[in-house]
């Protein structure tokens, strides 16, 4: 019997610790801000992925990249009021003289798909 509440006692400690994020890894601004351009990546993949395979007709798939563009922008914005520091160099860099500078893959298809 004392082996099922040691068992017991252990799946629960597990359970508060992984509830409460034991190991909770806060990001800075900069890692943010490749997690939410990652995962605007991932949105539109799979809603074009869904457009091609006929899931999307072509207003609901406009409709979709304006959200993804307007979630986008935010990004961008955010991202332009950052404080970058002189250690920080390369990451401005690859944002405003990359990421930023050029059309995104939601850009290039929304303006195939306005006109």
């Amino acid at each position: 019997m004392k082996i099922i509440y040691g068992v017991f006692g252990i799946v629960v400690i597990i359970g508060i610790l992984a509830y409460f994020g034991f190991v909770n890894v806060d990001l800075s601004p900069k890692q943010k801000f490749k997690e939410r351009l990652s995962q605007l990546d991932e949105q539109f993949d799979l809603t074009k992925k869904n457009f091609e395979n006929g899931l999307l007709n072509e207003a609901n798939y406009k409709e979709k990249l304006e959200e993804l563009l307007n979630k986008q922008n935010e990004l961008y914005s955010e991202v332009k009021k950052y404080p970058w520091s002189d250690s920080e160099i390369s990451d401005y860099n690859q944002w405003f003289r990359g990421i930023m500078k050029f059309p995104s893959k939601i850009e290039q298809e929304y303006q195939k798909h306005l006109g």
